[in-house]
């Protein structure tokens, strides 16, 4: 049978995963005698700037470069107020139609006024859709209209009188589009929520 001697603390202790190494620290505790640690000194100044650490945002379109998350945020939520109007307006559509089609309705007004109103928010939801230059006069024109059937028509008037107005580089040749600004909110999104 082979003697044991007890451990020194420069001897590795067996344990379960093999031999493992203790620090002088514990070596010393279980030895019987203390030893001190050297304090740890903070080398930061105290009156120096605070360090900013730079988080990796990852990189998105460079039409938005210019944008911050504020202004990128109201440009979407106006481009989804544009084409929210323009859904609201089909629906309005789809009714007018339904009323100049019933046969024997009395509208209170002729209906060639009926029809004309219908091809006129036609052509303002197309061009509200296609994000023209156009569209965006035709919406205006369209939302000024709605502001006359109090409640529901003013709120949505207003809604879309701001989205129009405030929003000018939704429309036109050089136009933002909306898949692109959709894509460039969820990836600032994200990149907030990782940070």
């Amino acid at each position: 049978m082979k003697k044991s001697r007890p451990h020194t603390p420069a001897d590795p202790i067996r344990s379960r995963s093999g031999y493992e190494s203790i620090s002088q620290v514990e070596a010393s505790t279980r030895a019987g005698r203390w030893v001190k640690e050297p304090a740890k000194v903070n080398t930061q100044n105290p009156y120096s700037p605070p360090q900013v650490i730079e988080t990796l945002v990852p990189e998105g379109d460079p039409q938005f470069g210019d944008l911050d998350d504020k202004a990128l945020n109201k440009l979407y939520y106006r481009s989804c107020n544009v084409t929210g109007i323009a859904v609201l307006l089909s629906f309005g559509l789809v009714v007018l139609v339904a009323a100049i089609s019933l046969p024997g309705a009395d509208l209170g007004f002729p209906s060639p006024v009926f029809i004309g109103l219908a091809l006129f928010y036609l052509v303002a939801i197309i061009g509200m859709l296609k994000r023209t230059s156009w569209g965006r006069v035709m919406g205006i024109i369209v939302c000024v209209l709605t502001l006359i059937n109090i409640p529901l028509g003013t709120l949505i008037g207003i809604v879309g009188l701001f989205a129009f107005i405030k929003a000018p580089n939704l429309f036109g040749p050089g136009r933002v589009l909306h898949k692109d600004l959709k894509t460039e909110y969820k990836l600032r999104k994200k990149a907030r929520k990782a940070a």
